[in-house]
């Protein structure tokens, strides 16, 4: 790693300096709610279910609800906005702040998102990289605040077992539906036969290895991932292979470089957006295109380096550990809780209680 190289990224990901901030609890009637579409969503469980409970450490009167249960009365209060959006409630609800967290919708709406988001009826967005704040930024008209946060790992995958780790194994962990409608593992077809890879889907909570290869259409009929753990991982390299500059290599989120390193495990992955925010050029599993034969050569790569001196191998789980610590929820939160502590104390002048102060430690960006 050269000097420049490792300087940034140590400053990005492992050289935190402490920085205090006082995150003080709001009086009982000032209100954060998130919202959700239903209880099952993967982002319902990792960006408000998962999110409210680590929140909930420092400020009160959190909560979750659907649009049919929102008090269209309310004043003073936050809502948070989980991948949906309903504009009509925004608009009678206009002494309350609202902000709207895209996750990955904005791959599937664009159209209608930039449309919404250009009205100016929201008070802040959520993005999932740099790139992101800086296109929307640039190409819409909008004068709200835009906050980069990224997606964290999830706790379940500790609990998860795991198996066959002393030899390299490649996987693939994420919706299966996606690999057909949007191309989310580009050649996917080819590569599980050639190097024998392992598909779960987290929205069923199985392995679907032998669904897929034998099936020329993907059929889900429910959603069952509340039982994450259930799953058993039989690989130690996991996969993100999107076409480069593609508006899923642009916009998706962190979640599968985050699920690789709570895993502990490296990535083999193409170079997208929200990849550059965390991982430096010399990561070694990192594509420099979406070619074919670029990826072919990279399977090789790490099969070689594992069955000999393991000096890439090593390498890249020293820079997942840092990307692990970065993307666990105690670290994302902070960036929630600031925002919060932007909008609803700051900007709004809310009248809060001066209970003792929790102190948050946040890791400075460089």
């Amino acid at each position: 790693m050269n000097l420049l190289n490792e300087l940034t990224h140590e400053r990005a990901i492992k050289k935190y300096k402490l920085k205090r901030n006082s995150i003080s609890n709001f009086k009982s009637d000032k209100n954060i709610y998130f919202v959700i579409r239903n209880n099952f969503l993967g982002s319902s469980i990792m960006r408000a279910f998962q999110i409210k409970n680590e929140l909930s450490k420092y400020f009160k009167n959190i909560l979750i609800i659907d649009k049919k249960n929102i008090d269209k009365d309310s004043k003073n209060a936050l809502y948070i906005w989980v991948k949906y959006v309903d504009e009509s409630i925004i608009k009678i609800m206009d002494e309350n702040i609202h902000i709207y967290d895209l996750v990955d919708n904005y791959i599937f709406e664009k159209k209608y998102i930039d449309s919404f988001i250009q009205k100016n009826i929201c008070d802040g967005i959520i993005v999932n990289n740099n790139y992101m704040k800086k296109y929307l930024n640039k190409n819409l008209n909008y004068n709200g605040k835009i906050y980069v946060i990224y997606h964290h790992w999830d706790k379940r995958f500790l609990s998860i077992k795991k198996k066959v780790q002393n030899n390299i194994k490649f996987g693939y962990i994420g919706s299966i539906r996606s690999l057909d409608s949007n191309e989310n593992f580009k050649y996917y077809k080819y590569l599980i036969n050639k190097f024998s890879i392992e598909l779960l889907d987290t929205e069923l909570c199985k392995n679907v290895t032998s669904i897929v290869k034998n099936s020329d259409k993907i059929n889900r009929n429910n959603f069952n991932n509340k039982n994450l753990s259930n799953l058993i991982i039989n690989f130690n390299m996991h996969l993100s292979i999107r076409e480069n500059d593609s508006i899923l290599s642009k916009f998706k989120t962190t979640a599968k470089i985050a699920t690789a390193s709570a895993n502990n495990h490296n990535i083999i992955t193409t170079k997208e957006e929200s990849v550059k925010d965390l991982l430096p050029d010399d990561y070694p599993f990192l594509l420099k295109d979406s070619k074919i034969e670029t990826i072919i050569d990279m399977f090789k790569l790490a099969i070689n380096d594992y069955n000999n001196e393991k000096k890439l191998w090593n390498k890249g789980l020293e820079i997942m550990s840092k990307v692990k610590q970065k993307l666990s929820i105690e670290n994302v939160v902070i960036d929630y809780a600031n925002m919060i502590n932007e909008n609803i104390i700051e900007k709004k002048n809310v009248q809060y209680s001066m209970e003792p102060n929790f102190l948050i430690y946040e890791y400075s960006r460089f």
